[in-house]
Parts: structure tokens; sequence; C-alpha cells
């Protein structure tokens, strides 16, 4: 593709400095004008003219699209010697066989021997301009296409990061739950295997994906929410308010749990005062919003949870997270964005 697009930019070119270099001559095709005067000239011969330079024009582009940018690239004079010499020699050719042609062909005995000579070494300097100009164009784009590899590359690096710090984030914190229910109760411990199975193989199976569907994530945090509810009991209120038009809209994988783990963690589920956690979508916002009930676990915190969530959402939705905190509420809105 790209050979077939500087082929047409080549032919286009040559064709425009042909007529261009040409283009005064017109002026002598009207009999009454000044140049008519000392200068004869008819359509055939600037036609044949036409052609000629335009067929010389080509020739020039051919042989140096790749000699030349490498010239450039590399200015020593031992480089550049010899394509000087090339050029001018294949010009010094042209401009003696294009004279003897026309002479041949229109019996032109007093042709004027330096008109060749002038057009054509015009011609050559005109081209080794642009393609000058083409090889600092294609450099552009080549250092274009890296920095965007580059930075594709970073944007890798850094999901496979902050993955690398959730996971353990929540396979931890999964592990300190199962440790309660077993004490508490063994043969609920089976049912919370089972939850806790599919939890983390929906966190195995997109472990290579950055943006999900908003339905998988509602999935997958109800069903840690009913873990919760089997630790918890009546102390733990989990309530989603969705909307099946937003269900194909995407946002980072893993988002919602960690709202819901952190509001279980930082605060105190009591069957006098339970915890109740919201879910609510509209208008292109997923909201978590969970009530304050006191100072939850001691443990101190990595910062991990909603740092890392707004890390994320920056680089995958270009968005930040909002963040609200009342005197009897935390809320997060995290934005969402159409599938396309």
């Amino acid at each position: 593709m790209r050979v077939v697009k500087e082929r047409k930019i080549y032919i286009y070119s040559a064709m425009f400095i042909a007529i261009a270099l040409n283009m005064p001559k017109l002026f002598v095709l009207n009999r009454d004008s000044l140049l008519a005067k000392f200068w004869h000239f008819s359509g055939y011969t600037l036609l044949f003219q036409l052609l000629y330079d335009f067929l010389f024009c080509l020739f020039i582009f051919y042989i140096n699209r790749r000699v030349l940018p490498g010239v450039f690239k590399k200015p020593f004079f031992k480089k550049v010697l010899p394509v000087i010499l090339l050029n001018l020699a294949c010009t010094a050719i042209f401009a003696i066989a294009g004279n003897r042609l026309q002479q041949y062909i229109f019996d032109e005995r007093f042709l004027f021997r330096g008109g060749y000579f002038l057009r054509l070494n015009l011609s050559l300097l005109l081209i080794v301009l642009e393609l000058r100009i083409i090889s600092l164009l294609k450099e552009s784009r080549d250092k274009d296409m890296e920095n965007e590899r580059l930075r594709n590359a970073n944007l890798n690096a850094e999901m496979a990061l902050l993955k690398a710090q959730l996971n353990p984030h929540f396979f931890f914190n999964a592990l300190s739950s199962l440790s309660a229910v077993v004490r508490e109760d063994p043969a609920k411990a089976q049912n919370y295997i089972s939850h806790l199975s599919r939890v983390y193989r929906y966190s195995l199976k997109q472990a290579d994906v950055h943006l999900v569907s908003l339905k998988e994530e509602l999935d997958a945090v109800n069903s840690y929410a009913e873990l919760m509810k089997m630790r918890y009991e009546d102390a733990f209120v989990f309530v989603m308010q969705e909307s099946a038009g937003y269900h194909q809209c995407q946002l980072p994988h893993m988002s919602l749990q960690p709202l819901v783990e952190n509001a279980l963690k930082h605060n105190v589920a009591s069957l006098k005062k339970p915890l109740r956690v919201q879910v609510k979508v509209e208008q292109g916002i997923v909201t978590v919003s969970n009530n304050l009930t006191g100072s939850g676990s001691h443990i101190s915190s990595t910062g991990i949870g909603l740092q890392n969530l707004n890390e994320r959402c920056k680089l995958l939705l270009h968005r930040e997270v909002e963040i609200e905190k009342t005197n009897d509420c935390f809320i997060v809105k995290l934005p969402l964005k159409d599938k396309k």
C-alpha cells in the first residue's frame, strides 16, 4: 500500500514539475505577445517537451527514491559525491538526447541548446527538495508510530502493575473472610467457597482484559455481595438499582468489588446499625454509596483500592473517579464508556 502511494506521489509530482517549468511557453503561443517576436514555438513542441520532462522527472524520482534518504541521514562527502555525479550525468544525457530528438522530429536547426539543460537542472533541484520533504515526513511519521507503540507498551505495563496490586489485595481479603466463616459455621463455609470460586474465576478469566461490560461487573459484584451476606448476615445490606440500557457500557475490570470491600473494611457492620451498600446506574454513571457506621478494621490501609481504581479510569476512560463524603454517607461515582 505504501509503495502504491509513493508511486502516485512521484507521478503527480513529475506531472506538476513538467507543467510548471513549461508554463511560460504558453505565452509564446500567443502571436501578439512580446515573447512571440523573439521566440517561435508550436503547440506540438510544447506537448513533446511536456512529455519528455515528465519522463525525465519520473526517471530521477525512480533512481533517487532509495538513495537520497540515506544521503540525508548520513551527509558524508564520500556518500554524497557519487549521488551528485550520478544525477548530473543523467541530467546531461537527458538534456543532450532531448535536444537532438527535438531537432530530428521538428527539424529545428536553430534550437536553443541551453533550454533543456536549464529546464532539466531546475527539475532536478525541485525533485531533490521534494524527496527531502518526503524523507522528513516519513521520519516524522515513523517517530509518531514509534511513540504510539511506546505509549501502548507503557499503558500495558502500567495496567499489568495496577492489576498485580489489585489481585493480591482481593485475594488476601477473601481469605480473611473465609477464615471467619469457617470458624462460625463449617457448613456455610462450603457454600462460601462455591461463591468465592465463582468470583475469583471471573477475576482470572478477565485477567488480560482492561475493560469489561457493566453487566459482567454487576454480576461479579453481586456474587461478592452474596459472600458478604453469608458472613455478616443481617448486618450487611446490599441493594442494586441497575438499568438494562447501560449493560453494554464499559468500565475497568474489577471496579465495583473493591468499593464494596472498602466499605466493609472501614465501617462497623452490626445488627444494631447495619452497613448498607447501594449500587445505582443512571445517566452514564455508576454510583456506589454506603452509610458510615463508625470506624472498621484497625489494619492500616495501603490505599490501593481507590487509588488503583482512579488510575485505571484515567488510563482507560480519560476521566477520574468522583468521591464525595458527607457526615453519614460515602459516595464513589465511576464513569462509563459507551461501547462503539
